[in-house]
């Protein structure tokens, strides 16, 4: 059980990192922005086609739901979601605090040491974005549904069975529900000698999960856009195993945090020969299949989120990783401390290092929303002050530095700031440059010759030369733009320094979008 003081830590770290954090960034993010739009307009229809056809159904309910609520209440929506963020956060962090207590039986102070590197995590930045919400609380409904489904109690056994039915329609959830059952098959076994097998219950939540995925497959398979956006990797092709091979890589190096203190550990007792570590193997197993199927979901799929990626939208797909990142980390920790015997003072420092690391990258991850939400505010009084830059249909941002904004993002911002959504807005990097380099590698036979000297074209002679040499690709980009790039002119380019904010260096960004490239081309990733 948890003592008063994991309780107190509990409290305080999610009021920290779950409320007053996100309160501090006062717009909606990224894709979110798109829901909110929607609720402002009290026009859920664009919703309901978006998660339809991408498959996603249970998550459309929610944020009606959500609007429904905001509605009568007269809450924002955007509020709406952070309040219950904040709620679910205090059950969350709870549950992944039972764990650490009654499965692996770390002490009082482990647990509190444990919620603190999970609530500091740069994972949850991304709950600054309002289309996070129903990941997060599908990611909490599954923990609680399989704690109640390993009672004894028949009424608990059978609403832990619902929990874990509803909370599968996060497709990371099937392997963390399974992984979560055997962890606590391998920890409540009676028997310290033997492997423990998978029990009756493991069993069940198993064969629910996969004929969940294969059912919602069936019946609600994404189309449109998103068909083929989630397909799992063909692992006997050379190209499979790539992919899937350097997206375990991209996951492994989260394990810095726990190979530092490790090595440190191990130089500071080379010479030492009393050091009689005996690991208790079946805990260590039961963590290690949690482990992995808590990013096999992503993995198969193509996706993942390096270290270095950790700041970004791309966070999203360590969602569940860092529940069993944690615990392990926390485990080994304390496996590590409790087998010390000189040196107190200094395998304190160690022990204390990832969890410093762990809140530098949770600062740096949510630095990166603040400036986001810093530009919002930015161009949305830009926008204000300058209508008349946004008379045409099609606006381009000469801009191209961080933080990069999405079209959806300038669009619903020149909402905000005007009233007005006849006019679309992009950025440099959205241009018409970079549509027509993802447009060509299609069937419109433009070869990377003429992709080069089109670049080099005035933007009113890139039209021209559409019209005279390309028209069904220029049709193609009409297409793509949701707008007429014949009235393309160089009046429509808004290029003002006050929107060239610059937000200083980003540590490992040249690197990543290296590998991002790379990765890109290797495995034709958007195709």
């Amino acid at each position: 059980m948890l003592s008063k003081n994991n309780y107190i830590a509990i409290f305080t770290l999610t009021f920290l990192f779950f409320f007053l954090l996100p309160i501090l960034v006062p717009f909606d993010l990224w894709d979110g922005v798109i829901i909110s739009y929607a609720s402002e307009l009290n026009d859920l229809s664009g919703i309901k086609f978006w998660f339809f056809s991408s498959g996603w159904h249970l998550q459309y309910f929610q944020i009606s739901l959500f609007h429904w609520i905001s509605s009568n209440i007269l809450i924002d929506f955007l509020l709406l979601n952070k309040i219950i963020n904040y709620l679910f956060s205090v059950i969350f962090i709870r549950e992944v605090c039972l764990i650490g207590s009654k499965l692996i039986k770390l002490e009082s102070n482990w647990v509190s040491l444990l919620a603190l590197f999970l609530a500091s995590s740069p994972v949850f930045s991304v709950l600054s974005s309002s289309v996070m919400t129903f990941h997060f609380l599908s990611l909490t409904i599954c923990l609680v549904g399989v704690r109640f489904f390993h009672t004894n109690h028949a009424t608990q056994q059978i609403i832990g069975l619902l929990l874990i039915l509803l909370s599968l329609s996060y497709p990371a959830n099937l392997g963390l529900c399974i992984g979560i059952s055997f962890l606590n098959d391998c920890c409540k076994s009676k028997k310290k000698s033997d492997f423990a097998f998978l029990s009756i219950r493991t069993i069940v939540v198993s064969i629910l999960a996969i004929s969940f995925y294969f059912v919602q497959g069936l019946l609600f398979d994404p189309y449109g856009f998103w068909e083929g956006y989630y397909s799992i990797r063909n692992p006997f092709t050379l190209k499979g195993i790539l992919v899937i091979g350097f997206r375990s890589i991209e996951y492994i190096s989260h394990f810095i945090l726990i190979v530092i203190p490790i090595l440190l550990f191990l130089l500071i007792n080379y010479s030492r020969e009393d050091l009689l570590y005996k690991p208790n193997i079946k805990k260590i197993l039961g963590l290690g299949v949690l482990l992995a199927s808590s990013c096999l979901s992503f993995i198969l799929v193509g996706k993942s989120a390096s270290i270095i990626d950790i700041y970004d939208w791309s966070t999203r797909h360590v969602l569940t990783f860092y529940t069993p990142f944690s615990l392990i980390l926390i485990y080994i920790l304390r496996e590590l401390y409790v087998s010390q015997i000189s040196h107190a003072s200094l395998i304190k420092v160690i022990i204390g290092l990832p969890i410093i690391f762990n809140i530098v990258l949770g600062g740096y991850s949510w630095n990166d929303k603040f400036q986001r939400a810093d530009f919002y505010k930015t161009f949305i009084e830009f926008a204000k002050q300058n209508p008349s830059k946004f008379e045409s249909q099609f606006v381009i941002i000469e801009r191209d530095m961080k933080p990069s904004i999405r079209s959806y993002e300038y669009n619903y911002l020149y909402f905000i700031a005007n009233s007005n959504n006849n006019t679309f807005i992009t950025e440099s990097k959205f241009s018409l440059d970079n549509a027509l380099k993802k447009i060509s590698q299609e069937k419109l036979g433009f070869s990377q010759t003429e992709i080069i000297a089109f670049q080099n074209f005035a933007p009113n002679e890139k039209i021209n030369y559409l019209k005279e040499n390309k028209p069904s690709l220029l049709k193609t980009l009409e297409m793509y733009f949701i707008a007429d790039l014949r009235e393309w002119d160089t009046n429509n380019t808004i290029n003002d320094p006050s929107l060239r904010k610059w937000y200083g260096s980003e540590p490992g960004i040249k690197l990543k979008r290296n590998l991002r490239e790379i990765a890109n081309d290797l495995f034709n990733e958007n195709q």
